[in-house]
């Protein structure tokens, strides 16, 4: 059950298609006992399926895979984009 639906933990899915941002983004999950990783994907279709069928508090996600997961929303959790662009009408562009 997620945190917002009376449970315990943040319940916590990452995508990433680069397996080292996967790897360091479920690290930094897992490092925080309020957190449960519930989910890690490398591919945008088998987080959407995941997160249709299961309570996510937060997708973080690759930022070059936002625009993917925009067009067909997954769930009601929070997305986190990662990115390395700093300029904000680069973001708002998606």
């Amino acid at each position: 059950m997620s945190k917002r639906n009376g449970g315990g933990a943040i319940r916590i899915a990452v995508m990433a298609t680069s397996a080292v941002r996967r790897a360091k983004l479920e690290s930094i999950v897992r490092s925080h006992p309020e957190f449960q990783l519930a989910g890690s994907f490398g591919a945008v279709a088998s987080l959407m399926s995941f997160a249709r069928s299961t309570e996510l508090d937060i997708i973080v996600i690759d930022s070059d895979l936002i625009h993917d997961l925009l067009v067909q929303p997954t769930s009601g959790g929070a997305i986190v984009l990662l990115t390395e662009v700093s300029h904000a009408r680069s973001i708002s562009r998606w």
